[in-house]
């Protein structure tokens, strides 16, 4: 395979990122099987698929000129992986869930490296569609989050989503999820904390918090992170969207998205996207069916266990994160 394929075949795609060996790992996937991806992390099997390989060098000296990208950061546990999904259409807009070179870069910076060298020829690769004009929606991680700043940086002409869930409805989807989500909830908050994000609690006094104490601080972290990119950007460059509101009538939310991100998707489009099989499967493990009704029923049944727990600690949390509004977590909103 000559370095030319790599370079010239939207193809190849920019996997991920070797630093010890200083260089970027590509593999070959045809658009659908791209856009199928719930997640291009190590999730995403490869077993099969061609690789090449490139020199970080290279990788920047012969970054593509992309349409800049559109970015869907968020609080996890919201719908990103849907919403993602679902604006995805051929020769418009392509989408990009969750690619392991963004958690590397966020990991690099975590442990006190630079990546602004690399990050927007990186953008460039992972942004570059398999149409002419087609415009990336990539969809990092939440626990890349900590590039939001510099990636819009990066991406001047680019404009952003911030999606969350509201606090109570994170800390529901931590219970729902049993072991497995309150682990993840304290496994967040340790990597927000390497973010500065944390406030000043010992760790004798973070071991004596419960998980979903926990869960909500990890909440008001995200938030404040994305607060400040907001108060960081130029005017007009990202809106806040909460989850629950595109799950409960997605058509005008999807019309909104489309047009605040510029995807150029038709008022047909977009209808046809509202009700399409992907609203109706659950975007992470797209073999099992997925309601909104069933999906809000099991919500209300996991908030009612919980009792005046849930309230207590969603008012202790506000008590220690004065800063976080308790109306619109994010300005500005993309929905009036």
């Amino acid at each position: 395979m000559a370095s030319s394929d790599v370079y010239l075949d939207p193809a190849w795609r920019l996997d991920r990122f070797d630093p010890t060996g200083a260089e970027a790992i590509f593999v070959r996937a045809e658009r659908s099987r791209l856009s199928e991806a719930p997640f291009l992390d190590q999730r995403w099997r490869r077993t099969e698929d061609e690789l090449a390989s490139v020199t970080v060098q290279n990788l920047v000296s012969h970054a593509p000129q992309s349409t800049p990208p559109a970015f869907i950061w968020h609080s996890a546990f919201c719908c990103s992986t849907l919403l993602a999904g679902v604006l995805d259409h051929d020769g418009l807009a392509l989408g990009v869930r969750e690619p392991d070179m963004l958690m590397t870069l966020a990991n690099l910076k975590r442990q006190g490296q630079t990546v602004t060298s690399i990050l927007p020829a990186a953008l460039n690769w992972i942004g570059r569609g398999y149409a002419p004009g087609e415009r990336a929606v990539i969809k990092p991680t939440n626990l890349a989050n900590n590039l939001m700043g510099d990636v819009m940086a990066a991406c001047p002409s680019s404009k952003a989503i911030l999606l969350t869930s509201s606090l109570r409805a994170f800390i529901v989807s931590i219970v729902k999820k049993g072991e497995a989500g309150r682990a993840f909830a304290r496994f967040m908050y340790t990597v927000f904390a390497m973010d500065g994000r944390a406030l000043p609690i010992s760790e004798v006094d973070r071991m004596r918090l419960t998980d979903l104490q926990v869960a909500a601080l990890v909440w008001h972290m995200q938030i404040a992170e994305m607060n400040a990119l907001s108060r960081g950007s130029g005017a007009g460059r990202v809106a806040w969207l909460d989850g629950d509101a595109f799950i409960a009538d997605p058509e005008p939310v999807l019309k909104h998205v489309s047009d605040f991100l510029e995807l150029g998707l038709s008022d047909d489009q977009v209808s046809q996207a509202a009700d399409g099989p992907k609203m109706k499967r659950n975007a992470k493990a797209p073999e099992q069916d997925f309601a909104s009704s069933s999906r809000a029923d099991q919500n209300d049944q996991i908030a009612r266990s919980l009792g005046p727990d849930l309230d207590r600690i969603i008012e202790w949390s506000y008590g220690l994160h004065t800063d976080t509004p308790t109306d619109i977590p994010v300005a500005p909103a993309l929905l009036g």
